[in-house]
């Protein structure tokens, strides 16, 4: 029994310690090895300053109380061998709990830093090892150094204490399910079947998870319907803008004609002061004409007195005269009249031009919203009028003023066309949204079919787990069984033993007269002890064999099943990628 048990915890300690080993070399050290250390350890400030870092890391960590040995800061100026096996022993602990020291210091400290890839171990070899005192010091305290920067970058990564990385949702996940995986091996490697309270433990933290981030997406639903409240709010506040600058453009275009009506104006107001001037000088002259009839008036009246008019005849012709007035007054009446009528129509066709330079303007936008005011064929569409009412532009056709469109028969049947076009490119968009509406209902069928496929790979698991389970019962059904075995061999040997024992005793006292009879005897029985032995040693070995092979099988099995679990999730990530 004591050389089995040996082996299986020998087995079982080795397992843990390669546990440990595997997870430092190969994800946390680099691979490769400097020839040469760089660091200044021969330098008493750098050698103060990583003595006192590792005496302050290993009297927070309680070393003194886990070892029972006292440190002080002399300890790390001039350590005892004894001193820095405790230091080491501890220090690599932290590393891989499960590891236990065998072997010699000199062979257990080279082949434990060679497996977690020390960058300097050039500068260390194995004689230096037994006694690291005098001037191999500061190599070995770099050393000790190097393993204490190890365990708190180690304490950072299993704390989560990353700087400057925010935590995604699959990585907070993932970490769950790792430390359930962890505990969950720790506690197999320790002989634990019952994982109940790991599980337990996973599903209350998957819990919180799920109620943190229900708090958050409510907090978000919160703030975005805050947000949409303030987009209203500012969507009102941009129609009133946006109302307010089309009352603006308004005003201003208003100021712009007003401008322009005044500038007519005062062009009106200098060729007014020119008529007025005309006026003025033609009243001068008249008043000198008039002058100059009266003159002639009393040179005619003697004449008139001299040649013997009558007062009749005087009196006849101021009736012609007076006449004549009237007749004058009613053509200067009806000049008036022209001149008022001539004024009206002159605002009439400038609220004309006004309500047309609207339309053109509502015409033009409507151009420039619908997009063709940047294609090539802009300039058949567009409508430039330059002022109507000017005197070079009287008595001109609608087309000619418009340099040569027709706006019945040429933009509106352009514009026609377009409206065509236009119907026929929403159309398009219609079909084409149509088709992405069934490439997505495809899309959806397609991702419950691989929902389905996910739900029956779970099933498949948990099948496989259950397989899992009691291929492990059988073998420590079997493992019982082999127990039981051997004891009952061990039993029948020492039976055959004690009956050799006996035979022995009387074979002694008969031995002077068969002694020829005790040798064949004694022959006989070391020839069965030989076969027994050698037939209960290959037992031993065939049971250790055959308990290896299928923890073996088990591990490769395990292995087996997580390869394909990421093997399907993979490609499921793939397919819904896709």
């Amino acid at each position: 029994m004591a050389p089995v048990s040996s082996s299986s915890g020998n087995m079982r300690n080795s397992r843990q310690s390669s546990f440990g080993l595997n997870k430092f070399s190969s994800s946390t050290v680099p691979s490769s090895v400097p020839t040469r250390d760089p660091r200044p350890l021969r330098d008493k400030q750098y050698q103060a300053m990583i003595s006192q870092e590792i005496h302050e890391y290993l009297a927070a960590n309680k070393f003194e109380i886990e070892m029972k040995q006292p440190l002080t800061p002399k300890t790390l100026k001039t350590p005892t061998q004894k001193e820095f096996v405790l230091m080491f022993q501890w220090l690599y602990k932290r590393l891989d709990p499960g590891y236990r020291f065998t072997k010699s210091i000199e062979h257990e400290v080279y082949f434990l830093l060679k497996t977690i890839k020390y960058p300097y171990l050039e500068s260390i070899n194995k004689s230096q090892i037994s006694a690291v005192g005098g001037q191999n010091w500061p190599v070995f305290m770099g050393m000790l150094y190097w393993l204490v920067q190890l365990n708190q970058t180690l304490e950072i990564h299993e704390n989560k204490q990353y700087e400057g990385v925010e935590e995604t949702e699959d990585m907070v996940l993932d970490q769950i399910f790792t430390r359930y995986v962890c505990k969950s091996y720790g506690a197999f490697l320790a002989n634990e079947d019952d994982y109940s309270e790991y599980k337990a433990e996973m599903q209350h933290e998957f819990e919180q998870h799920t109620a943190s981030v229900y708090n958050e997406i409510q907090s978000l639903e919160e703030d975005n319907e805050h947000h949409r409240k303030q987009l209203q709010e500012l969507s009102k506040d941009a129609d009133h803008l946006t109302s307010l600058q089309k009352k603006g453009e308004a005003l201003e275009s208003d100021l712009v004609k007003f401008k322009a009506y005044i500038d007519s104006m005062e062009q009106r107001k200098v060729k007014w002061t020119s008529v007025l001037e005309k006026i003025t000088d033609e009243l001068a002259a008249s008043e000198k004409e008039l002058s100059a009839l009266e003159q002639e008036k009393q040179s005619l009246q003697s004449q008139i007195s001299s040649q013997g008019m009558t007062p009749a005849d005087i009196d006849k012709m101021n009736s012609e005269r007076e006449k004549l007035g009237k007749a004058l007054e009613s053509i200067a009446s009806r000049l008036d009249e022209v001149s008022s009528t001539e004024n009206d129509k002159e605002l009439t066709a400038q609220k004309a031009l006004e309500s047309l330079e609207q339309h053109l303007q509502q015409y033009s936008s409507s151009l420039y919203r619908i997009g063709i005011s940047s294609t090539a064929s802009a300039q058949d569409f567009e409508i430039n009028l330059d002022n109507p009412l000017s005197d070079a532009n009287l008595g001109k056709r609608p087309d000619a003023l418009l340099n040569g469109k027709d706006l019945k028969h040429t933009i509106r049947p352009a514009l026609q066309n377009h409206r065509q076009e236009i119907s026929m490119r929403v159309h398009k968009a219609q079909d084409e949204a149509i088709r992405l509406q069934e490439l997505l209902d495809r899309l959806s069928e397609t991702i419950s079919e691989k929902k389905d496929q996910v739900e029956t790979l779970e099933a498949k698991l948990n099948t496989d787990k259950i397989t899992y389970d009691e291929l492990y019962e059988t073998m420590n059904s079997d493992a019982s069984a082999s127990n039981a075995e051997i004891e009952r061999l061990e039993r029948e040997l020492h039976s055959m033993k004690v009956t050799s024992q006996q035979g022995l005793l009387q074979l002694n006292q008969r031995s002077q007269s068969v002694a020829i009879e005790h040798d064949q005897l004694e022959h006989s029985i070391q020839s069965s002890l030989d076969r027994l032995n050698a037939d209960v040693e290959k037992t031993i070995s065939t049971i250790i064999n055959f308990k290896l092979h299928i923890q073996s099988t088990l591990e490769n099995y395990e292995n087996f099943i997580l390869d394909e679990c990421e093997r399907e999730d993979k490609q499921l990530n793939d397919d819904l990628t896709i």
